[in-house]
């Protein structure tokens, strides 16, 4: 269900809050190995993580996970999410699920590396995540590069 184990505890850390100094240095960063290729908004060498996404290069297909609590959170619900940017917007049915370890709920969806996608990652100024009725908001500046070798690694 989730990505590699590097990439778990950043998305635990983050979701726990993390420290407002270490929110105030996210960026996005790019990670590449023989089995997948990710983009993390977070902040460099902790293991603070507010969205990820990983390309499975053998299936092709890309996984999406954020920390979000929503109303009525039970394990296995099924919920829209919408990423936007100026680029264009795409829309995922996410899961959700409750992490035992740190009552953390997250969701996941599994979506392809098209160019809707692409354009969101890569063209906009400011990714916005629609869950229910809340947006958060990210700003894109930084993610270009890391976004197009995810986005060419699932093709």
């Amino acid at each position: 269900m989730w990505p590699k184990p590097l990439v778990l505890a950043a998305l635990l850390a983050a979701a726990s809050g993390g420290s407002a100094d270490a929110q105030d240095r996210r960026q996005w960063i790019g990670a590449t190995n023989p089995d997948n290729v990710v983009l993390l908004y977070g902040t460099p060498d902790t293991d603070d993580v507010a969205i990820n996404f990983t390309c499975d290069r053998a299936k092709k297909s890309i996984k999406f996970s954020y920390a979000f609590e929503p109303e009525g959170a039970r394990n296995g619900m099924r919920l829209d999410v919408e990423l936007s940017s100026e680029g264009g917007k795409v829309a995922v049915s996410a899961t959700g699920q409750r992490l035992e370890m740190d009552d953390l709920f997250v969701l996941e969806a599994t979506t392809r590396a098209d160019a809707a996608l692409r354009r969101i990652l890569t063209e906009g100024r400011t990714l916005s995540i629609r869950v229910q009725q809340r947006t958060q908001t990210f700003p894109l500046a930084g993610a270009a590069k890391p976004a197009a070798d995810l986005i060419a690694a699932c093709s």
